[in-house]
This record gives C-alpha cells, sequence and structure tokens, in this order.
C-alpha cells in the first residue's frame, strides 16, 4: 500500500468515525428531549455551540434559566436540517441561539453556504 492509498484509507475512516459519533449524539438527544423542560433556551450547531461553556455561564452570572445544549462537533447546515427535530423543535424553545454554518466552509457543500443557512429561519420561525 503506498503513502498516498493509506493516507485515503485512514481519511475515509476518520470520516466514518465522525458520522457514527454525529449519529451517537442525535440519538442520545432523541432520547432525552421527552425529559427536557419545554420553552427554555437552546443553544444549537456545531462544535463552537457543543463546546461553549454553558454552565459557566449560567454560574458566573447567577442566571436562573433552564438550558439546553444541542451543538454537535462538525455539523455543517445540511446535517443541522437533517437533525432539527431532535436539536431544536422537540424542545420548543422559548429562545434559540444558533451557530451554524463554519463547517461547510471545508464541505463539498460549501458553495451552497448561503443557501443553507437561509433555510433555517423559516423552519425555525
Amino acid at each position: 500500500m503506498t503513502e498516498q492509498e493509506r493516507n485515503v484509507l485512514l481519511n475515509e475512516l476518520r470520516q466514518q468515525e465522525s458520522q457514527r459519533e454525529k449519529q451517537i449524539k442525535r440519538e442520545r438527544f432523541r432520547r432525552l428531549n421527552p425529559y427536557a423542560k419545554k420553552g427554555a433556551v437552546v443553544f444549537a450547531g456545531s462544535s463552537l455551540m457543543e463546546q461553549f461553556p454553558l454552565y459557566e455561564f449560567l454560574q458566573d452570572d447567577d442566571l436562573h434559566c433552564t438550558l439546553y445544549n444541542r451543538g454537535i462537533g462538525g455539523f455543517t447546515t445540511t446535517e443541522l436540517l437533517e437533525a432539527m427535530d431532535e436539536c431544536i423543535l422537540e424542545l420548543q424553545p422559548a429562545h434559540l441561539f444558533l451557530n451554524i454554518g463554519t463547517n461547510d466552509l471545508n464541505s463539498r457543500s460549501g458553495k451552497n453556504c448561503p443557501k443553507q443557512s437561509s433555510t433555517c429561519w423559516p423552519i425555525i420561525r
């Protein structure tokens, strides 16, 4: 096996593992959502949102509200659109903080960024 073939194989394996991790997170959200408080604050999007320190934010500012983090690292706009139910809509949020689109710049669908991002708004409203 050549170095190039090895790199291609490793890249494919990493992508498969990344997709498995996203599916596991989506399934976890699907299972947790029936127990979530409706009308709370939801943070959704990609890794920038997933890694946002929500609970430190709550503690530091002594806020008394319910927050849910539905960020999934590596998510593109297309993937979020496909996961709208478990990431956002099932929670029926009163407020939504959305951060998505960064991974679209690196994906094959990057050329559709503005179109895909604008697709989110009618669904959320």
